[in-house]
């Protein structure tokens, strides 16, 4: 990228600019990467921070899931599927 700005052909930075090698990369498909190592360590954070949230609502779903930034329903669903206690 800081050897492509130069090169620019107007002031704004355009995808034209960049070079074929680089603007024509082949597409990986989407399972592949670190995205299978990543998974459970972002549902074990998930979990945490749930966990953590309800602690601090002395176990008040409906506030930690306003807190969380979703429904109701949405934190119901995603405490089953992380093996978390109905209390």
């Amino acid at each position: 990228m800081e050897r492509a700005l130069p090169c620019a052909k107007a002031r704004c930075f355009r995808a034209e600019d960049l070079p074929d090698n680089i603007l024509y990369l082949p597409e990986k498909p989407r399972h592949e990467g670190t995205a299978g190592i990543a998974a459970p360590l972002l549902r074990k954070a998930s979990g945490c921070h749930i966990e953590r949230v309800l602690q601090e609502t002395s176990g008040n779903k409906k506030l930690a899931a306003r807190i969380l930034g979703i429904d109701l329903s949405a934190s119901t669903r995603k405490m089953e599927k992380l093996g978390m206690p109905a209390k």
